[in-house]
């Protein structure tokens, strides 16, 4: 069976972290060293704690080459029929839509890994309501991202954008009924 795994979830929410456990590197498209290559890095405050420290980032600028980019890869990949990750966020309008189009031109199931479900079954289990599950799920990404390379990190501002999304997104169940969720704690076992 052809298969194609997509990563979910905000920055720092431990998608490439996944990705590195299952030791996928050779089969995995990761956007971010994609769009390196298309950008120079820059140097941006980041915000940590009301601590701000200057580090790189990637710059966003050249997005629609980089997805051009990916896509031409994964379809590369899918016409020899080898299984592929894609490590992004893919908390963006018409997230799907191009992989619908390769799955079907080449028979692929495709399998979404939630990295940010576990922090919303904790916050479930807590009882936190909506306001409390976004400050759990933005100090949670906080926490994880001053453990990045400079280099991976991120503003505050960049993961509270990202987890409104996230949320809106699980809010009005966007992704697609041809995705198969794949539980992360399932992901790793395999």
């Amino acid at each position: 069976m052809r298969k194609l795994f997509l990563m979910y979830g905000a920055p720092a929410s431990g998608k490439s972290y996944i990705l590195n456990k299952l030791r996928v590197e050779d089969y995995t498209i990761e956007v971010d060293k994609v769009r390196q290559l298309f950008t120079n890095s820059q140097d941006y405050l980041i915000e940590n704690d009301n601590d701000y420290q200057m580090t790189s980032g990637i710059s966003s600028q050249s997005d629609h080459q980089v997805w051009d980019c990916v896509y031409d890869m994964l379809e590369n990949r899918m016409k020899r029929g080898q299984t592929t990750f894609v490590d992004a966020t893919h908390l963006f309008k018409r997230a799907f839509t191009m992989y619908n189009k390769l799955r079907n031109k080449y028979g692929y199931k495709v399998y979404l890994i939630d990295c940010m479900n576990p922090y919303m079954q904790i916050a479930k289990l807590k009882g936190l309501d909506e306001q409390q599950t976004r400050d759990y799920l933005v100090t949670e990404l906080i926490r994880h991202n001053g453990s990045r390379r400079n280099i991976d990190q991120v503003s505050c501002n960049v993961l509270y954008k990202y987890t409104d999304r996230y949320l809106s997104a699980v809010k009005q169940d966007k992704v697609p009924q041809w995705v198969h969720k794949l539980p992360v704690e399932l992901a790793m076992k395999k």
